[in-house]
């Protein structure tokens, strides 16, 4: 007897590891969660009088652990990335901002991201980020707009239309409008015209939708065929 009660005694006091274990999680846990609430706390309170300081506490986080963030949270992420791209500080705001999309995973945090890396001039990385989205979640008109955008810029029309195209099913109004912009440019006014008619029945119809509607109309654009203007180029660029 007197030697089970040494051997349970010494289980005691040399302790069991995986009891151990549990219950040091909690505590690990607990200081994880104190570090991301004073990060942002603090970052809150510097964020005037040092935003890249702030962002840096704030990336340091969110790079660290993955965790959803909570409105004022999301907000101030938000606030001193677009504080950094201001100040001409683009490396630490797209750090920042890519951390934060990956938190977030959203339509908004992805192509926020893009801006500033299309502004760095790694517009690779900032198609394949907003590709990634798009075959996770099809169903974001802005992401999709935003790629007909990125080809856009490169005079890749194709790429465009695809882009566009995708929106536009979404019901991106915009993207319509640009459809039937490109469509005017490559000197297709009628089919430029079905484009910016979806935009005419609107309460308060986008700008591209009357004035393209109306360049469709001039009698330097739109001749008997359709599709055989005078002039190639978009009117509006004359």
């Amino acid at each position: 007897m007197a030697g089970l009660m040494a051997t349970g005694l010494a289980q005691e006091q040399d302790g069991d590891p995986e009891i151990e274990q549990v219950a040091e999680a909690p505590a690990q846990s607990a200081a994880a969660d104190n570090a991301w609430q004073d990060a942002f706390g603090l970052a809150a309170e510097i964020e005037t009088d040092d935003p890249e300081g702030a962002a840096e506490l704030i990336t340091g986080e969110l790079e660290d652990a993955a965790r959803q963030l909570d409105g004022p949270q999301l907000e101030l992420a938000f606030r001193l990335g677009k504080t950094l791209v201001e100040a001409g500080k683009l490396e630490a705001a797209v750090r920042l901002q890519l951390a934060l999309h990956v938190s977030a995973n959203a339509e908004w945090s992805a192509i926020n991201a893009t801006l500033t890396l299309s502004q760095l001039g790694r517009q690779d990385e900032a198609r394949a980020l907003l590709e990634r989205l798009v075959g996770e979640q099809p169903a974001l008109a802005g992401a999709w707009s935003h790629l007909g955008l990125m080809a856009w810029a490169i005079g890749d029309d194709e790429g465009a239309r695809r882009g566009f195209g995708r929106a536009a099913l979404l019901g991106s109004e915009d993207a319509r409008s640009n459809l039937g912009r490109i469509e005017l440019r490559a000197g297709r006014p009628v089919r430029a015209r079905a484009w910016f008619r979806s935009g005419l029945g609107r309460t308060q119809p986008g700008a591209w939708s009357l004035r393209g509607w109306g360049l469709t109309l001039l009698p330097s654009v739109a001749t008997n065929s359709g599709e055989t203007p005078s002039a190639s180029q978009d009117p509006s660029e004359k």
